[in-house]
């Protein structure tokens, strides 16, 4: 059994998010105040992706992008909140893909200028009452966003060399949020996937 093959139940509609996202040409990603190894790995990987598929894409996140994570990404991709350009990136979008949160209170001071835009969702929490419109991917069966963003760039069939931004991103989420594989969410496909990332070289 290949625990690096995308569960059945999630193929549809991450082939429908993977569609979206790659409509879009200016693409913002954020994630939730205080973003975590899985949140700002997610936006990592999902941003490289993007680029490499030619897309005018940035991250910007309604608190400070961690420094301890901002190996993962290229610096010109990230816009802190208190660059003036944050607003206007989000406001001028074709999407917003927000990552490891499905609630609009959680983007915090970025909420208003969110609502006004298309969004789609990719999270691993479960469901809440008050979540975006748009098109959401949410499996609560996932031990981190990370891992659906490893399932999202399969479905997409993005193939060959995956860069370190992907590797490290997709394998940061995943440790994080799993404890180092201490936590109660660890799984065999964990594992599995994070294996994969050592394979193309983590």
């Amino acid at each position: 059994m290949d625990l690096t093959r995308v569960p059945e139940n999630r193929v549809a509609l991450l082939q429908a998010l993977a569609g979206q996202v790659l409509a879009a040409q200016n693409i913002v990603l954020l994630t939730h105040v205080n973003a975590d190894g899985d949140g700002a790995g997610s936006e990592a990987a999902v941003a490289a992706w993007l680029r490499h598929a030619g897309k005018n894409v940035h991250i910007t996140n309604p608190t400070i992008f961690p420094a301890s994570f901002r190996y993962l990404v290229d610096g010109d991709v990230i816009i802190d909140y208190t660059d003036g350009r944050a607003q206007r990136a989000i406001r001028a979008a074709d999407l917003v893909f927000v990552l490891d949160t499905g609630e609009p209170k959680r983007v915090g001071r970025h909420m208003d200028a969110v609502l006004t835009r298309p969004v789609a969702v990719l999270d691993h929490h479960p469901a809440s009452v008050n979540s975006f419109t748009g098109l959401t991917v949410l499996d609560a069966t996932a031990c981190a966003t990370g891992e659906l963003v490893y399932d999202l760039l399969s479905v997409a069939g993005y193939d060959g060399d995956w860069p370190a931004h992907i590797t490290e991103g997709i394998y940061t989420a995943i440790i994080t949020d799993t404890g180092s594989f201490r936590f109660a969410n660890t799984t065999p496909r964990a594992h599995a996937i994070a294996g994969d990332m050592i394979r193309r070289g983590v």
